[in-house]
C-alpha cells in the first residue's frame, strides 16, 4: 500500500468544501434515494457497494461520510475534467475506487493493496495505479 499526498480539500473541490454541509439536510427519504443514486455512480466508476460497508465497518455516519464525498466526486468527474486529468496523469491513477474519511485510512492501508491517496484534510481518495 502506497500513501501520496496532494494538495487541500479546496483545490480537490474546486473551492466548494461546504458542499457536503447543504446535502446533509436532506429528508431521511431523500436520504436514502441519494444514497441509491451514490451507489449506482460509484459501481460506474469501477467500485463496489461491498467495498463501502468494508470500508467504514458497518458505521452508518461514516458511509453517508463517503457516499456525500462520491457524489461531490462524481460532480467533479462532470465539471473539471481538465484539472482531474491533470491530477490523474501526475500520480498515474487508473481508477477511483472510493472517497475515505482520513480517520479509517490507517485501517485500509492494513487490509488492502491499492493506493491511499490523501487530498485532502478531511477525506482521500482509494486508488489503483500504473
Amino acid at each position: 500500500m502506497q500513501v501520496l499526498r496532494y494538495g487541500s480539500d479546496r483545490d480537490v473541490l474546486g473551492g466548494d468544501r461546504d458542499r457536503g454541509v447543504e446535502l446533509s439536510k436532506m429528508t431521511a427519504a431523500a436520504r436514502d434515494k441519494s444514497n441509491r443514486t451514490c451507489c449506482r455512480r460509484f459501481l460506474a466508476c469501477g467500485g463496489s457497494a461491498k467495498e463501502i460497508a468494508v470500508a467504514t465497518n458497518g458505521d452508518r455516519g461514516l458511509r453517508w461520510f463517503c457516499l456525500m464525498r462520491l457524489r461531490q466526486l462524481s460532480f467533479l468527474l462532470g465539471t473539471m475534467v481538465i484539472k482531474l486529468r491533470f491530477f490523474y496523469q501526475k500520480f498515474r491513477v487508473t481508477v477511483v475506487h472510493d472517497i475515505i474519511p482520513v480517520q479509517i485510512e490507517k485501517q485500509l492501508l492494513e487490509q488492502n493493496k491499492k493506493a491511499v491517496l490523501l487530498v485532502g484534510t478531511k477525506f482521500a481518495l482509494l486508488v489503483s495505479r500504473i
